[in-house]
């Protein structure tokens, strides 16, 4: 029912949807931890390769960016995280996210990829508490 709501939602503002996808994040990303397989690894490591050659390239990396997140949502092996995560995500790209962070000068993209990397770095790890801690400041230079 929720889920229902959220995509008749037709007035979203971007900064909502932030907010929920990032309570959401939190508990995706140690479940990720908790439950991320080898197949797992390999696709986020190749969504964090295509997010880094977009970054060094100078292009447009947003698409890239979400793809990662997505699969994070894919590691933790519930579908309808999945689900939810992909309605965000093209809900965030209606709101015209690419134009809001286009427009933002203060993204330091090479500590944005930093931060992927680490977020990464932990779920393979396995370690739940600075998998969250690193997507919290993730977050943070975000906002």
């Amino acid at each position: 029912m929720i889920l229902y709501v959220i995509m008749k939602l037709k007035n979203y503002d971007f900064h909502d949807l932030v907010e929920v996808r990032y309570l959401l994040e939190l508990e995706m990303v140690k479940l990720a931890a908790e439950r991320r397989t080898i197949d797992d690894i390999a696709l986020m490591t190749n969504a964090l390769s295509s997010f880094e050659a977009k970054v060094k390239q100078g292009l447009s990396w947003i698409e890239e960016d979400l793809f990662f997140h997505l699969k994070i949502a894919d590691a933790t092996g519930n579908r309808g995280l999945k689900s939810l995560m992909l309605h965000l995500t093209t809900m965030l790209l209606k709101s015209g996210v690419k134009r809001k962070i286009a427009k933002c000068e203060a993204v330091d993209y090479n500590k944005l990829l930093n931060q992927h990397k680490l977020i990464l770095e932990h779920i393979i790890n396995q370690n739940t508490y600075l998998a969250v801690e690193a997507m919290t400041e993730h977050y943070r230079m975000m906002r």
